[in-house]
Order: C-alpha cells, then sequence, then structure tokens
C-alpha cells in the first residue's frame, strides 16, 4: 500500500511498477469514486483531452474480493516516488513563488481543456520532477464529481455549466494553497 484516501487504498501494481490500482475499502454507502473516476476518464479520452497534468486511467482489475482501477504512478524523471505539492510546499523544496508559476500552468490547463477538479486537495497533486530540474504538477485523484447525479450530468453535457465548476473549484484550490504557504 503506497496511499489511503477516505474510501480507497493505493497500491502499487504487482505487476507493473509503472502503475498504481486504487480499491474501495469502505463496506456500505460510499460515493463509489472508482466509478466515478472511470466515467470521467473515458470522457476526457473520448473528447482528446490531454493527459499532461493528470494521471491516466487504465481501466478495470481483479483485486481480491473488489475491482480496482489501474491509473498511471506518478514517479520523477529518475523514476524516483514524486512528492505531493503539499509536501513540496510544506517541506520547501520548492520555493513559493515556483510553487505559483507551477499552480498557473495547472489553472490554465484545467481552463483550457475544462476539467473539473473536484476534490483540490493539494495532496491530489503530485509534484513530478523533470530531467532538466523543473517540476510539473499532476493530479492523481479528486477529477470528475463528488458524486452520481444531475450535477455530474450537467458537468459533462453543459460546457458552461462545467467552466462555471472549474472556476468555482479553482478558488478554494487557491484558498488551500494559501493556507498552506503560510503554515
Amino acid at each position: 500500500m503506497i496511499g489511503r484516501g477516505n474510501e480507497r487504498l493505493c497500491y502499487l501494481h504487482p505487476n507493473d511498477d509503472t502503475k498504481v490500482i486504487k480499491v474501495p475499502y469502505k463496506e456500505g454507502k460510499t460515493r463509489d469514486q472508482n466509478r466515478l473516476e472511470y466515467i470521467y476518464n473515458q470522457y476526457l479520452e473520448k473528447n482528446n483531452v490531454s493527459f499532461a497534468h493528470i494521471s491516466r486511467c487504465y481501466g478495470w482489475v481483479d483485486a481480491g474480493e473488489k475491482q480496482g482501477l489501474v491509473f498511471e504512478r506518478v514517479v520523477n524523471f529518475d523514476k524516483t516516488a514524486a512528492v505531493t505539492f503539499n509536501q513540496a510546499i510544506r517541506e520547501k523544496l520548492i520555493s513559493t513563488e515556483y510553487a505559483q508559476e507551477l499552480l498557473e500552468q495547472l489553472h490554465q490547463y484545467l481552463k483550457n481543456n475544462v476539467i473539473l477538479f473536484i476534490d483540490v486537495s493539494l495532496d491530489n497533486i503530485m509534484c513530478q520532477r523533470e530531467d532538466d530540474g523543473s517540476c510539473r504538477l499532476v493530479i492523481i485523484d479528486g477529477l470528475g464529481a463528488r458524486r452520481p447525479g444531475v450535477k455530474f450530468w450537467l458537468y459533462l453535457h453543459l460546457r458552461p455549466y462545467a467552466k462555471y465548476k472549474v472556476r468555482s473549484q479553482w478558488k478554494k484550490l487557491l484558498a488551500n494553497f494559501n493556507k498552506a504557504i503560510k503554515l
């Protein structure tokens, strides 16, 4: 296991260390995040959206008693584990100015591609080091919607509504960032 969220555990894929498997662990009523992320990733692929700043989804796999969802593992250029954006800020692995520059790149990407980043935790973004010393932010979780329903359908079918949601979520992400740099 390499990570734990509110409803899912994240494991290194046993046969391919370039991938991870997200497996639900909660019983009872859940938001079915795997299904939502799968639907949203299929939507992005169908619409030829760039995956430059999001972890690519590879589909379903049997994970014991449950179905797991396979994603690209975000690592640095030298194959070492990337750190979360939150960790990079907290441990001062990047300057505040550079973090703001990276955020602006991510903002342009989300806005230009109308990508719904719903769970805007800084822990859902990895800070991936490139071989030239630069970094790239990659979203690993929290895309699409919090739950299935009318709003999710509207996001997928009414572009103005999706654009509005991108803008409103961006304000929340900036608030999280500003809180993190003050700690």
